[in-house]
C-alpha cells in the first residue's frame, strides 16, 4: 500500500536542498555558519538525511507488509537501473555543457565568496570514457565532488551501499520476529559504530517494521496522538537545526526519524503532503535533485557574473537571480522526468525478466 504523503515529504526535501544551495551561492554565502537555527526548508543536509531514512523505509516496507522475500529481490534487481540511467544522462549533459564552455561557476564562485564550494566544480577535462566510468561505477564508490559530474551525487554511495545492506538483512532474517530484531540490531549497531550515513537507512528499515506492527496502530488510535506528533516533529527540527556540525550522520538520522514519525502520526501533515502540489513536487523529487547543480553552475553562474559590478551585486539583482534559477530548475526537472521514468521502466522490465526465468528459485525463497 503506497503512502502518498511520504512522496510529498520527499518532494519538499528536494526543494529544501535547492534552496540551501541557492541561498549559499546567491543571497548569503556561508549563511549556515552564522544562522545555524535555519529550519528544514533551507537545510539541505538535513533534507538529504530525510531522503536516506525514507529510502530505508520504502525499500523494506513491502517486505514487512507481505513477508515475501521475492519483494526484496524485485526491488534489488530494479535499484541499479532506476538510479544509474538518470545519472548517466545527467552526467552526459553536464559533460557536454563543460565542452561547450557553459559551466561558468569557477569565476562566479570566487566573486560570490563561494570559492570552497561552487567554484570548485567541473574543473577537470571530461571524456566519454570518464562519463561512463563515473555513471556506471565510480558514482557509487567515490563521493569526491571535485571529480564528479554532479556534486549532489555524493549521496549515491550511501544510497546504493545502504540499499544492499538493507536488502541483505531482509533476505537473511525472513519473517521470524526474533531474527528481524537481531537483524535490525546488527545493522544499526554496525552503522552506528562506523559513524556511517547508512545508519539513516537502517533506521528507515526499522521504522518500516514498526509501522507494519500492531504497536504502531496503538499510537494511531491514541488520544494523545496529536500531542506526540507535534513533539516528534518539533524535536526533529530542533535537533537538526542546533547540531554542532553541518554533517553529523547520527544526529541527522535521529532528527529525520523523529520528523518522519511525527508526520506519520499527524493527519494534518499527511493531508498537506498529499495535496496535488505536494504530489507533483514529490514525483519530480529525484529529477529536481539531479538537475539543480548543472543549472546553478551554468545559468546561475552566468547570471551572477552578468549582474556583478566588480564590487558587489544588488539585493534586487540577487533576488531576481534566485527566483529565475528556481524556475529554471523546476522546468528542467519537468523536462528531465521522462529520463527518470525510463530508469524506472527499464529496472522493472529487467526485474520481471530475471524473476520469470528464476521462478522456481523464488518459490524456494518464500518457502
Amino acid at each position: 500500500m503506497r503512502e502518498p504523503y511520504l512522496d510529498g515529504l520527499r518532494g519538499w526535501a528536494a526543494i529544501a536542498v535547492v534552496l540551501h544551495h541557492l541561498l549559499h551561492i546567491t543571497i548569503f554565502p556561508g549563511w549556515r555558519n552564522y544562522l545555524p537555527g535555519i529550519p528544514f526548508f533551507a537545510d539541505g543536509t538535513f533534507a538529504v538525511f530525510v531522503f536516506f531514512v525514507l529510502s530505508g523505509y520504502v525499500l523494506s516496507a513491502g517486505f514487512f507488509r507481505t513477508g515475501e522475500r521475492a519483494v526484496v529481490v524485485d526491488l534489488a534487481l530494479r535499484r541499479y537501473f532506476r538510479l544509474t540511467i538518470p545519472i548517466l544522462v545527467i552526467s552526459a549533459i553536464a559533460a557536454a555543457m563543460m565542452v561547450a564552455g557553459w559551466m561558468l561557476n569557477g569565476h562566479a564562485g570566487y566573486a560570490a565568496g563561494s570559492w570552497f564550494w561552487w567554484s570548485a566544480f567541473y574543473q577537470f577535462d571530461p571524456s566519454v570514457a570518464d562519463v561512463l566510468n563515473f555513471s556506471l561505477y565510480r558514482v557509487y564508490v567515490d563521493p569526491n565532488a571535485m571529480t564528479s559530474y554532479n556534486s549532489s551525487l555524493w549521496t549515491m554511495p550511501v544510497e546504493m551501499q545502504g540499499s544492499i545492506a538493507v536488502f541483505a538483512v531482509l533476505l537473511v532474517v525472513g519473517t521470524s520476529r526474533a531474527a528481524r530484531l537481531v537483524g535490525h540490531a546488527a545493522l544499526l549497531g554496525m552503522t552506528w559504530w562506523l559513524d556511517s550515513s547508512i545508519f539513516a537507512l537502517a533506521l528507515g528499515c526499522a521504522l518500516a517494521d514498526f509501522r507494519h506492527s500492531r504497536h504502531f496502530h496503538q499510537f494511531e488510535v491514541s488520544e494523545k496522538r496529536r500531542l506526540l506528533s507535534g513533539l516528534m516533529i518539533a524535536c526533529g527540527l530542533m535537533l537538526a537545526a542546533w547540531r554542532w556540525e553541518d554533517n553529523e550522520p547520527l544526529t541527522l538520522s535521529f532528527a529525520s526519524l523523529a520528523l518522519i514519525f511525527g508526520v506519520m502520526l499527524s493527519q494534518r501533515a499527511r493531508r498537506a503532503l498529499s495535496t496535488p502540489l505536494s504530489q507533483w513536487v514529490g514525483r519530480l523529487s529525484f529529477s529536481i535533485y539531479l538537475v539543480q547543480i548543472p543549472v546553478m553552475c551554468s545559468f546561475t553562474a552566468w547570471g551572477f557574473m552578468a549582474l556583478y559590478s566588480g564590487h558587489g551585486i544588488s539585493a534586487l539583482s540577487l533576488l531576481i537571480l534566485f527566483l529565475s534559477s528556481m524556475v529554471l530548475i523546476m522546468l528542467s526537472a519537468v523536462l528531465f522526468y521522462p529520463v527518470e521514468r525510463l530508469g524506472i521502466v527499464v529496472g522493472r522490465k529487467v526485474s520481471q525478466t530475471i524473476m520469470r526465468l528464476t521462478r522456481p528459485r523464488q518459490a524456494a525463497l518464500n518457502a
